[in-house]
Formats: structure tokens, sequence, C-alpha cells
């Protein structure tokens, strides 16, 4: 038997190297031949000569103990992975190359006294990626509230954020002359910090047990957390959520040096950051639960020696000296501080956030924490590539075997976090999870690196290979990532409205405002000290009163020249004077109490006359579209004669067949209004992503619907009921589609196809030109696949591995139940529909509907999902209205390519009829109350909602 194993030992000794460097030289083969399809036959044989010339040169270089050379070999089994990908894939090559490389490196080399070197590559990576896409100006919402009481020394909203604001302020007026920029840098400096705490508290724990491996395992958390979507948008943009964080990673890397060391240093500093983190949001004391059972588990003496303790206690109250800040600051009438704030009531009211009581525990009942667990797994999915998750499940199997008090600690945290915050009522439920990012990057470091631990090479290389493989995907998510961050850092749309809307304003007016818009609006007016003679309001709910009405008292009780940001259509027409937008860009309007001339250039000079005694004297003029886009015009109408009320204005686009690509109906309100006052509307149309680059036609005409259903149109010029505003043309786009099933394939003359949709029994292909503009095709599948083949890949045959030439046709699957593509806007899709029950309704049911929505671009608007189920004749409605993922997932985080799964419970009355049941969508803006327009020709003819289902008539006597 002895024998037989040496003999064994010398063959496996033989037999490794020449099968690593086969597997090197058909790698590099198929690398070489995919990167260089053009000469796919002498890049594959040079890259097979390399490769196995590099494979025994390798086998050579580390030739020492057969075992470990076997174990370093097998470091090559990603490569494996892309040799047997059966489909052309240079990304998946470089992708596994880069692991097995990286897994190489971590195994051979002994890199334990470069950690300090690592964490200065992290930093220096980390903040220059942060600090190329901060964002350079004004920015709406709560992070202009946090620019605003950063320049003014004012008050936050509940619990207050004083040291926040007191270090965010004295950072930012280091800076004046770009004060927004500077608190905005804040963020991203700050978040940079608790990227390297994160590094050095993993390098912490690991290095307890295995040097070699912390490093990489510090610079592997250090990513998981800098990387994630949420992470990186607070920090470019001023949020107190990268301090928040950074208290909670202080604070666990003083329990773990604690641990390490008993020294009493790190528990003063830990009763200090405790306190500190608890004064700046007291969400730290859910990780904070975990705090003092960790403590005395290190360390069972801390019960038998109290004294120990009390140091710690002083350093724990010291922190909470910054709430100081607040009294002082609301006796000084400073800006946002509430009335009382200097009382003793009114300070503890402000720093417990008891106005926000009512939404803690708001999601409780079983059927809302079922529905909020899968906005959780959502969350998770949002934040980081789906690779990352099983990663991380991966590393808790590790803190299981390995360090369960860390576990405990980490995981704990990380479980009661998620679980009240996932029952807490707020849109920001993205942002308020960070805590537990941090323990999950932490157990993910921490638990990859402790996974495999053992005297045997072949063990020895699990490590590295789990390592290597979470900072190639992180790395290809912050690739994924850093063109829409880039995209967002150049967008100045906020800076943009608020100038124009202070610019705008008369001397001596008034703004209401929503929150969106007041706190940039108070921030501009307090950093330049301009405008101070205009009043910006924040117009907020005022008890029972509907919001709305709230905006129409505030209006009518207004005696100065007034601008509006919110518009509620069926409540504004009530109201006495007219509401006139401001342009296409500002989202406000003016209120007036007579006619006005917009400032709009006159096309021709002449006005157009129609016979219901409506003339169009201005509009704006298109010439340009783009596609998967919307374009917004304002046209005004002047009365010439007295009018009767019912007509609506009607703007259509039509290609150059002449068929009907999107149309903008909207009632003009005419009552009270006399001859000569003039009626401005804002019209929004857009074209689909699968639209041609041709010319279009915008034409506009009025209509009114008679009793009986009849459609009379009013005639223009030559008897004609519709006028020729302007003729654009549109161009190729030079941004992909988004795609719900993408599908990589690679034609040798450069045209890629990048995926497929359905939208009933009508495929929608997404394609790239040789040239790099990206084009979507809609029709059957056969047509579709054939002009593809003509269009875009121009008979090219398509790559297979090894660059390959491969016959042209390929196989697209068909639809799967639910499956749509629905352009609602130029923000977003609809990708998919799914409702339980299925079959027919009955009296009393609930219906549970399953909306799937993908954004085309980061969103800069903060939209409202509207899902109604209509009876027979609207004789009755069950209604759905809330922010995406019941407001966990605001769209205003949201990048390309953002999946967002949204749920919508419906009740039945019990009484019902159920002949002629529907389900429609309607998605519109928060704050203007604008519907998205339908970028879908067929549904837009049919009206302003999307049909989502109907179903068969049946009563409940019929079963």
């Amino acid at each position: 038997m002895s024998s037989l194993a040496q003999q064994f030992s010398i063959t496996s000794t033989r037999l490794v190297p020449v099968l690593a460097a086969i597997t090197l030289g058909l790698y590099l083969s198929r690398l070489l031949a995919e990167v260089l399809p053009q000469w796919w036959a002498a890049a594959g044989v040079v890259g097979a000569l390399v490769g196995f010339g590099a494979g025994r040169w390798l086998w050579k270089r580390f030739s020492d103990e057969p075992n470990a050379m076997a174990a370093r070999h097998l470091l090559l089994l990603p490569l494996v992975g892309y040799i047997i990908t059966p489909t052309f894939a240079p990304q998946i090559g470089l992708a596994l190359g880069g692991i097995a490389l990286l897994a190489f490196i971590i195994h051979h080399y002994e890199m334990a006294s470069l950690g300090l070197l690592l964490d200065g590559v992290l930093a220096l990576a980390v903040g220059s990626l942060y600090l190329s896409t901060t964002l350079p100006g004004l920015l709406p919402a709560d992070a202009g509230e946090f620019q605003l009481v950063a320049a003014t020394w004012g008050v936050a909203h509940p619990p207050g954020y004083p040291l926040y604001t007191m270090l965010a302020g004295l950072f930012a007026h280091a800076l004046p002359a770009q004060l927004p920029f500077a608190t905005n840098l804040f963020s991203a400096l700050t978040m940079t910090v608790t990227v390297l705490l994160i590094a050095r508290t993993t390098r912490l724990v690991i290095g307890e047990t295995d040097t070699q491996m912390s490093p990489w395992a510090g610079l592997a958390a250090g990513l998981t957390f800098a990387l994630a979507t949420s992470v990186w948008s607070t920090a470019t943009q001023a949020s107190i959520r990268p301090l928040t964080a950074f208290f909670t990673v202080w604070c666990l890397n003083l329990l773990f040096a604690f641990r390490q060391a008993k020294r009493q240093r790190d528990l003063n500093l830990l009763g200090l950051a405790t306190g500190l983190g608890l004064t700046h949001h007291p969400s730290l004391a859910f990780v904070g639960i975990f705090f003092p059972i960790f403590l005395f588990l290190s360390d069972r003496e801390l019960l038998q020696q109290p004294r120990r303790l009390l140091p710690a206690i002083g350093f724990f109250a010291l922190g909470f000296v910054p709430w100081v800040y607040l009294p002082l600051r609301g006796a000084a009438g400073a800006t946002l501080a509430p009335e009382g704030l200097s009382t003793w009531a009114g300070f503890w009211d402000h720093v417990l956030a008891r106005g926000f009581a009512g939404d803690i525990f708001f999601f409780r009942t079983l059927t809302d924490l079922w529905d909020r667990t899968l906005v959780f797994g959502n969350i998770l999915t949002f934040q980081w590539s789906p690779l990352v998750l099983p990663l991380a499940g991966i590393a808790v199997m590790g803190l299981t075997l390995r360090d369960r008090l860390a576990l405990l600690l980490l995981g704990g945290g990380f479980l009661l976090h998620s679980a009240l915050t996932m029952t807490y009522r707020a849109p920001q439920t993205v942002e308020y999870l960070i805590p537990a990012y941090v323990c999950l990057a932490l157990i993910t470091g921490i638990g990859l690196a402790q996974l495999a631990q053992g005297k045997r090479p072949v063990v020895s290389i699990i490590n590295p290979l789990l390592i290597s493989s979470l900072m190639i995907v992180l790395a290809a998510q912050g690739m994924r990532l850093y063109p829409d961050f880039l995209w967002l850092r150049q967008d100045r749309s906020t800076d943009q409205a608020v100038e124009a809307l202070l610019a705008q304003a008369e001397p001596n007016s008034l703004i209401l405002a929503n929150w969106h818009w007041a706190m940039p609006l108070q921030a501009q007016q307090a950093i330049d000290n301009q405008h101070s003679d205009v009043e910006v309001r924040y117009v907020f709910p005022a008890g029972a009163e509907p919001l709305a009405e709230t905006w129409l008292r505030q209006l009518e009780d207004s005696s100065q020249p007034t601008l509006v940001t919110n518009y509620y259509p069926g409540t504004f027409a009530g109201f006495s004077g007219d509401l006139v937008p401001l342009d296409t860009q500002t989202p406000a309007w003016q209120a007036l109490s007579f006619g006005a001339q917009p400032g709009l250039e006159r096309q021709p000079a002449s006005p157009v006359l129609f016979d219901n005694g409506l003339s169009l004297i201005a509009w704006d003029n298109i010439d340009t579209l783009e596609i998967g886009a919307t374009t917004s015009l304002l046209l005004a109408w002047q009365i010439e004669e007295p009018v009767e009320q019912g007509w609506v204005a009607s703007v259509q686009m039509l290609n150059e067949a002449g068929v009907l690509i999107a149309v903008d109906d909207q009632a003009l309100s005419l009552d009270g209004k006399q001859p000569g006052d003039i009626l401005v509307g804002r019209f929004e149309i857009g074209l689909p992503p699968y639209a041609l680059p041709e010319r279009y036609q915008i034409t506009v005409g009025l209509y009114q619907v008679e009793g009986d259903g009849q459609i009379t149109s009013a005639q223009g010029p030559l008897g004609q009921p519709r006028h020729l505003l302007s003729e654009p043309e549109a161009d190729l786009s030079p941004l992909p589609a988004p795609t719900a099933n993408p599908r990589q394939l690679v034609f040798a003359n450069g045209a890629r196809l990048r995926g497929y949709d359905w939208e009933g029994d009508q495929l929608i292909l997404h394609g790239q030109h040789p040239n790099g503009r990206y084009q979507s095709l809609r029709g059957n599948r056969e047509q579709v696949l054939a002009t593809f083949q003509d269009l875009i890949s121009g008979d090219s045959v398509r790559l297979g591995p090894w660059g390959i030439r491969l016959s042209p046709d390929f196989h697209i699957p068909g639809p799967d139940p639910g499956d749509r593509y629905v352009s609602l806007g130029q923000d977003m899709l609809l990708t998919a529909v799914t409702f339980e029950p299925t079959g027919p309704l009955q009296p009393g049911d609930n219906l549970t509907v399953d909306l799937t929505l993908r954004s085309t671009r980061p969103l800069l608007a903060d939209r409202v999902i509207k899902v109604d189920l209509i009876g027979p004749g609207y004789a009755w409605r069950s209604q759905s209205d809330h922010i995406p993922a019941t407001g966990a997932i605001p769209t205003l985080k949201w990048l390309s390519g953002t999946t967002v799964h949204d749920r919508h419970r419906l009740s039945i009355p019990t009484d019902a009829p159920l002949d002629s049941v529907h389900l429609e969508l309607l998605v519109y803006d928060h704050f203007t109350n604008l519907r998205l327009p339908l970028l879908d020709p067929e549904l837009a003819a049919q009206g302003i909602v999307v049909r989502l289902h109907e179903w068969p008539a049946r009563t409940s006597q019929a079963d």
C-alpha cells in the first residue's frame, strides 16, 4: 500500500503540472481569440503556445513540495469555467482570469506586513471614486436641508443631528466660496474614513488567526461596504448617513480591540463612541443592544470588577454634550428651529422624534411583515450584485465555524437593525439600513477569510478563491455604477430650477413649495444672500385637511405674486385665477389673477384661429427628438370670443407613415374666462425605445365629447382639424434601452444583440450597431429577427467560443406569463405583471398584484405607482397608491437598470358586481401630480392608463 501511494504521488507530481499548463494554454487561446475575433485562428494558436509555455514556467518556478504545488495549480479552476462556457464571452474570461490571478497572489505571497499599504490603496481608490462623483451644487429634499443648516448653523429635522450640523458647518465654512459642494464633500470624506475603518476592523479580527489573509479580507470588506449603491449615493451628497456608519464601525472596532487586548482605553473610547453615536442618531441602539453582551462574554471579569465600567460610563455621558447645541440655537431663533426647542418638553420632543412615533412598527401584521421581508430582499439586490449575496451566506458559515461571538455581535446587529427598520414607515429605508450594511460587510470579509482553516494544502486555496471572487464581482459592480454616478454629478437640474424660480419670482413674492424644493430654495437664499425679498414657504399637511386643500387655501389667501411647485388638477380647478407653467423645465406654476402673455416665440407671427373661438398664439418649436425619451412643450391659447366648457387640447406625434406614436390630451379650464384671456398648458410626448430614426410630425387639435359620446373637432385654418407645430428628426440613441432578459450575442462586424422583451405577442429585440449606436426593434418574432439581421448585423455571422464563426440564426425564447414591456415616460419600464388569484374573482376577495419595474436611467424625480381594480361602469374601485416597494425604495434612489418589485394589495367589496372587472396602472409625479406619458403607441391611443388585466364576468350567485 505504501508503494502504491508513493507511485500515485509521483504520477500526480508529473501529471498536475501538465494539466495546469494545458488549462492555461486553453484559457489564453480562447481569450486572445475572442478579444481579437478578426484574427481568431492565429490568436488562438499564439494564446495556446504562450499559455502552455507559461504554465510550464510556473511549474518550474514554484515546484516545491508536491502537495502544495498541486494546491496552487487548483487555483486555475476558475479558468476551466471559462474554457467550457458555450458562448462568446470574453468579459467572463477576463473576470475568471482575474479571480485566478488574484487568488494566486493571495495564496502565494505573504502580505501581512503590507496591511497599511493596502489600507492606503483602499483609501486612495475609494476616496478618488467618491470625490470624482461628489455632487457639485444644491440638492433637493433632506440633502438640501442639511446644506441649509450647515450654512446657517440651523437645526435639522428631528432628532436634530447637532454633531453633524457642527462638523459639516465647520467644514463648509472653511470653503465658503463652494459651500454646497463642501457639505457634499464632507460626506465623501466621512464615508472614506468609514470604509478604511471597516477594513482595519476586519484585519484586526482576522489577524488573530491568519495574518496572511487579514489584509485581503480587510480590502474585500471595505469594498463590499463602499460599493453598495446607497452607501456610494450618500457619500456624494450632504447626508447624515456617513456619520451614522462611522459611529457604527468605530464602536465595533473598539469592541474587537477590547476583546483582543482587554485595555481600559478601548473600553473608555467605546463609551464615548456609543454616546456620540446615539446623540447623532438613536438607531445605533439597535446594534448597540449587543455591545454589553459581547463585552461581558469577551471578558467575564467585568462583572466582578464593575469599577472598570465607571470611566466608560463617564465617557458615554460626555458623548451627549452635542445636544446642548439644540436649545442654544433654538433660543437664538436658528433656521428651521421649531418653536419651543429651548424648553424642556420641546427639546425632548425633538431629540426623541416624537412626531414620528406613529411610523414606528407601522408594518406589524403578518401580511405586512411578509411583504416587507420580500422588500428587504429587493433592497439587498438593489445594493449589491446578486453574486455578492451568496458569498455573504458562505461567510456566515465561516463565522459559525470559527468565531461565534463575532457572529453574535455582527449577525445579531444586522438582523435586529434590519427587522426594526423594515417595520418603520419611511421613504428612506434603503439608507436607514446603512448600519446593517456595515455589519454585513464585516461578516463577509471576516467569514470568507475564516471559512477553511487547516494544514492540508488543498484547504488553503478555498479562502483565497472566495476573497478574490468577491473582489472581482465588486470591481464589476463599481464599473457598472460609476457611469451613473458620474452622470448624476454632471446633472445641474436642481441648481437650474432653483435659479429659474428665484429669478422669475417678482420682488416681494411668495413661493409655495414642497419639502423637495423648499430646502434648496432656502439654501440658495442663505448662501448667496440674494432674493431675500422672496418668501419661500414650505407647505406641509395641516391636520385632517387634505394636502391639496391646504395648497389651494394658501394659494387663495396669498396677496402677493405667487409661485407654486405642486399642482393638483382636480382641486386647483377651483382656483379663482390662472396657473401658468413657468417653462418646460422648471417644476412650478405662476398664479395669476388674469391672463398673461407667456414668454414664447410665436410660430408663426400670426395666431392660428380655430372655429370654436380659441386661437393658438405661441408654442415651443421642437427640432430634434431622442428615442426612448420624452419632450415637453408649452402651448398658449387666447380666447377670442366666449367659449363653452368641455374643450380638450390634443397634441399628437405621428411617424412618416402617419401612424400615431404619442398623444397628450388635456382639458382646458375655461370656467370664468373672458375674451382676451390666455391659457397656457404644458404637454409631454415622447418616442418609445423601439421607435425608428426618422422625421416625425407634431400636431395640435381641439375636440369635445358630446353627451352621446360623439367627438366634435374644432376646425382650424383651411378647414383642417389639426395644425402642424413642428417636424423634428430622431436619431439612434447613444444610450442602451434596458431589458429584462439580457442576452449577449456578438457578430463579426461588431454588432451585438443585447437582449429581448415581450409585450403581448410582440417581440422587442435590443441591438447595437457596429458604430456603437443602440437600436430596439418591435414586431412579430419572424419580422423582428429578419429586420435585425438586415439592419443591425448586416448578415454577418455571429461569433462562438474561440471567436469561431457560427450561423447567424439564433433562438429567442417565447414570453413567460406576465411579461410586459411598457415605457412609462423616459424613467422606467413595466416588465412584468402577476396577480393572485389568477382565476375569476369573487365579492370579498383580496387581490395581490406584483409589478416588476425597471429604470431606464438615473432618476431625479419621485414617482408614485397607482394600481386600481375597477368594477363595471366604475360602480366600485379598489385603489393602491404608494411610492414603490411600499415606500422603501423611492425612485429618487434608482440608477440605470434598477429592478424593483412592487406589491399592491386590493380588496373587492362584498356586494360588488363583477362584470367587466379590470385592473389598471398609472404612474405620476409625487409633487407635480403630472402623470408619466405612455411611450407605447397602442396603449397611448387607448388612454392615459395601462390596462393590466380583465377578468371574465362571474358573480357569487353563478357559483
